[in-house]
Parts: C-alpha cells; sequence; structure tokens
C-alpha cells in the first residue's frame, strides 16, 4: 500500500511551526506478507510558505483588477452621464431658442399682420410639442430603469395614429425637404398602450428626420398576419456602423454619428423597453455608413 503527500503541522524544536510531507511505502515478500516499510518525510514549510504567498499574490492582484474595472467602470458611467447631461442641454435648448426668439419677435414688432403672427405661432407650437416629448421620454425613461412603467391597455385604430403623427411631423420634414411616404393598409386595429405606442412612432420619424440629410426619404410600411402586426421606418440616411448596431437600443450608447447631429440616444432605448412591455420586438438594420438604416417593429395585435 502506499500513502502518498501526507501534510503534517508539526512544531520543530525552535518552537516554531513547520510542515512535513510524509510518503510511505509498505513492501511485501514473494507470500504477500508486509515485508518492511519505507516513509520519506520531507520538510516543505518553506515550499508551503512560498505557494500561500503567491496565493496571497493572486488574491491581491485579483482584488485590485476588479477594483480597476470597477474604476474603469464608473469613469465610464461618469463620462456617459455628463456626455449625456451636455447633449440632452443642447437638445432641449434648440427648441427653447425658437421659442424665446419667435415669442421676442412678435412682441417686439410692430411689423406683424395676421398671416405671420400665425406662421410665428405655429413654430412656437411645434417646438413647444417637442420639448413636451423630450420631457415625456427622459420621465419615461427613468420610470423604465426603476420597473415603475406601466401600460393602459385599450383597442384603437393604429393607422389613424399614425396619420395624425404625420400630420404633426409633416413641418419637421418639410423643413428639410424630405418626404415622407406612408405605405399603410386603410385601418388596423390593435390591444396596446395607445399614448406609448405613439411615443414609438414618434421617436421613430423624429430618428428617421434627423438622421437623413436634406432632400431624403423616410418610408413607413405596415403589414399584418392574423397575430402580428408588423411596421418598418425606412431612411436614406446616414446609417449605421455594423459594430453599433447592437448599442442602438441601449441608454446612452455613446454613438458617434457624426454629421455635427446631437443625440442622447434615450428615444430608441425608451422605444424598445415600450416594445417589450408589449411582448414585441424591435430591431435595426443597416448596411453601413451613408446606406441608410431600417427599424422594424413586430407587435401582438392583442394582447
Amino acid at each position: 500500500g502506499y500513502l502518498r503527500d501526507i501534510q503534517v503541522s508539526i512544531r520543530k524544536k525552535d518552537g516554531s511551526r513547520g510542515i512535513i510531507s510524509i510518503n510511505q511505502t509498505v513492501h511485501r515478500d514473494d507470500s504477500g506478507k508486509i515485508s518492511r516499510y519505507e516513509a520519506v518525510f520531507r520538510d516543505i514549510t518553506e515550499a508551503k510558505e512560498i505557494h500561500e504567498e503567491r496565493e496571497r499574490t493572486r488574491t491581491v492582484e485579483s482584488e485590485l483588477e476588479q477594483e480597476r474595472l470597477k474604476r474603469e467602470s464608473v469613469e465610464e458611467l461618469d463620462e456617459l452621464k455628463n456626455k449625456f447631461i451636455s447633449t440632452a442641454a443642447h437638445e432641449l435648448r434648440t427648441p427653447v431658442t425658437a421659442i424665446l426668439g419667435y415669442a421676442d419677435f412678435m412682441l417686439t414688432s410692430d411689423l406683424l399682420d395676421t398671416d405671420l403672427v400665425m406662421q410665428d405661432l405655429a413654430v412656437i407650437y411645434r417646438n413647444a410639442l417637442r420639448l413636451k416629448d423630450m420631457t415625456d421620454d427622459l420621465l419615461d425613461v427613468q420610470r423604465l430603469t426603476s420597473g415603475r412603467l406601466t401600460l393602459q391597455i385599450s383597442e384603437f385604430d393604429i393607422v389613424k395614429n399614425l396619420q395624425e403623427i404625420a400630420e404633426e411631423l409633416s413641418a419637421l420634414f418639410s423643413d428639410k425637404g424630405q418626404q415622407l411616404v406612408l405605405n399603410i393598409p386603410e385601418s388596423q386595429w390593435i390591444e396596446a398602450d395607445s399614448s406609448k405606442i405613439d411615443q414609438v412612432l414618434i421617436n421613430l420619424l423624429r430618428n428617421a428626420n434627423k438622421f437623413t440629410p436634406e432632400e431624403g426619404i423616410v418610408t413607413v410600411n405596415m403589414s399584418s398576419s392574423a397575430e402580428t402586426l408588423t411596421f418598418s421606418i425606412v431612411d436614406n440616411g446616414i446609417g449605421v456602423a455594423c459594430d453599433d448596431l447592437l448599442k442602438l437600443f441601449k441608454p446612452f450608447p455613446g454613438i458617434d454619428h457624426g454629421l455635427h447631429v446631437s443625440s442622447t440616444g434615450l428615444g430608441l432605448s425608451l422605444c424598445k423597453g415600450i416594445i417589450d412591455l408589449h411582448n414585441g420586438d424591435i430591431q435595426a438594420a443597416s448596411e453601413g455608413l451613408g446606406r441608410g438604416t431600417v427599424f422594424t417593429v413586430m407587435l401582438p395585435i392583442r394582447l
């Protein structure tokens, strides 16, 4: 029989503690009887201490690496937060500046006629709606991340909603000379949260408008099967790099869109959250930069 590497703690003559390794071999004669024992005792105290010191070093290095990664994560989040604050401030400042500018002109000009006043009021109204949409999105993203965003389900005609939204946003597209094309049925009733689906449509259309150059084309296609409604927003805009497609629906994606176009990225994150709550799916596809983007949404017709 054998005893292999049995480690025993001992007290040495000098009073210190040590560790020995015992390896024992049992020898037998031809008849099978034990003829002798052979044991080897080896002081492994120093080797054990070196091993334990290496383990402690590995543990410390691992803890330091975890701390470094945690610090980098915090720094990255802090950078994203600062970028978001800067972008959000710019996004909010744009409509506020327009509102103040047109309001000041109306208050101080002596040359206004009724038609001009109505035009200025229309600009003020559009920018006020834009501010409302952005603040609603910010609040809903906060509710979504905290699990407090709830749905109010009803049956409604999504085609009618889309047509009304397209009419409300028509000035955005005409200002850039863009075409907004609707390839949609006469009606399509679904069970969903009407206001939340409106948010999805508004965000996707605003996104297409923002990232499509002047004279571009944005197309909305809609179709349905017995159980599923599918609609897509197709543009011929700046497109998305393949590596960035998976980031699109994350809060603070940190994507450099170029063309000096600012975007917090929260709108698409909110769209995904809303569609997920409806047990649906949203996908983005692009053949690359400068090749346009397609956002496709699939929703159950009945919840």
